[in-house]
């Protein structure tokens, strides 16, 4: 995949911000308890001049059956991973990026992973606390940091040597093509296949000001805020085309506990989105989504996955006793049945329920 151009504003503007600011302050910026004041509801997007050079655009195939009115990845067994705070930082191309990472390895894999994104503002090339843009290359390239390894400190501080990183993301891409940006079917369908998506959105007063509902305070100025969205709504109270609902950096006591609902195209949210790709190491368990299969009656059918060594596996069926060290389950029930599938692996523990009906 080609890279994002350096870019030598980027870090003289970080630079300048960092003159002006306390940014070599030490002080651990507690995203999980911070509570924001409105004024440091801190924006930092900066789009590199000719950034389309050597990025990947994918156009998603739509399907012609189409895709569910409503769907939001929130829904999952556990949630997505928790809402953060950037602080003063502008570093909201670090959190946006980060949200999409975190969002694929929970949807994969069940696990909640906190990334660090102060080893973005520090160590990555693609931003500082004086803005920034996608990092998803650095992840690619080199992995994700733990955020227990290295706190965010809402700062630009030097990087901290010796952190050991860890997933990588398979491959990102730009959605649409290079000479505009994608519709809104194409970001659907991006997040109905690959999960949460990052993007861009044009923060002003109004956003800053967002309790909740359905925002109407749109503006068609220059996007400058990297955000994500996690999922949409074809249907308004107010007759309108639909929203999605958007995860912020903000902190939760921002909006909706950090999310807001955003018209399509209000204030030219998803003009540029990107996706992620993330294959789960060995060392993770592979997510099944919650499952319904239909049989007739005197049927077989295999469910589960293939092991993998390291990892131990479990069923429950209707509550009953455990089945322990079988990672797949050959059944032919003779009525609707209800099994638990658990995987335990070195980094975490994923279960899932597969409902097997059993028709006349």
């Amino acid at each position: 995949m080609g890279g994002l151009p350096m870019l030598e504003r980027i870090f003289f503007l970080g630079f300048l911000v960092c003159m002006m600011t306390s940014c070599s302050s030490s002080k651990l910026f507690d995203w999980k308890t911070e509570q924001q004041d409105p004024d440091d509801y801190t924006t930092g997007l900066i789009v590199p001049e000719n950034w389309q050079v050597g990025e990947t655009f994918f156009a998603p195939k739509i399907e012609e059956a189409g895709l569910p009115w409503v769907w939001d990845w929130r829904d999952i067994p556990g949630g997505l991973t928790e809402v953060k705070a950037q602080g003063s930082c502008g570093s909201c191309w670090a959190f946006g990026s980060t949200a999409a990472f975190e969002g694929a390895v929970k949807i994969q894999t069940g696990v909640d992973l906190d990334i660090a994104e102060q080893d973005l503002v520090s160590c990555s090339s693609h931003g500082s606390c004086g803005g920034g843009y996608f990092a998803h290359k650095w992840h690619v390239e080199k992995g994700a940091a733990y955020e227990a390894d290295y706190p965010y400190t809402a700062s630009n501080s030097r990087c901290k040597s010796g952190v050991e990183r860890h997933e990588k993301l398979t491959d990102y891409a730009y959605l649409g093509d290079s000479s505009k940006g994608p519709t809104t079917e194409q970001i659907k369908q991006g997040i109905y296949e690959y999960g949460v998506v990052a993007t861009v959105v044009r923060a002003n007063s109004a956003m800053k000001a967002y309790k909740g509902g359905i925002f109407d305070g749109c503006s068609n100025f220059t996007t400058n805020h990297l955000v994500a969205l996690v999922g949409w709504d074809d249907f308004s109270s107010r007759g309108q085309e639909g929203h999605w609902f958007m995860k912020n950096s903000w902190g939760k006591s921002w909006g909706e506990e950090g999310y807001m609902r955003i018209p399509y195209g209000c204030s030219r949210v998803g003009v540029t989105t990107t996706i992620v790709v993330y294959e789960p190491g060995e060392d993770m368990p592979r997510f099944l989504h919650d499952q319904i299969f239909t049989i007739k009656s005197g049927e077989q059918i295999t469910i589960g996955i293939d092991g993998r060594a390291g990892h131990s596996y479990g069923w429950q069926v209707d509550g009953g006793p455990s089945i322990r060290g079988v990672s797949k389950l050959t059944v032919s029930p003779d009525q609707t049945v209800v099994y638990k599938f658990i995987q335990e692996s070195p980094k975490g523990r994923a279960e899932t329920l597969i409902q097997v009906v059993v028709e006349d």
